[in-house]
């Protein structure tokens, strides 16, 4: 989702946040899949930062 914001409104989103949110959802107890998505996530923010 991030992948597609063009440089000028990606620097506008707080990586702090986006992080801190994706650390949140592994630590998700109820599903897996949403830790599988969160990891697959932080895996890809290489290419946003």
């Amino acid at each position: 989702m991030l992948g597609v914001l063009t440089p000028q409104l990606r620097a506008l989103i707080s990586k702090d946040l986006v992080f801190s949110s994706l650390v949140l959802l592994l630590k998700d107890p109820e599903d897996v899949s949403v830790r599988i998505a969160a990891a697959r996530a932080v895996g890809m923010l290489h290419d946003f930062s």
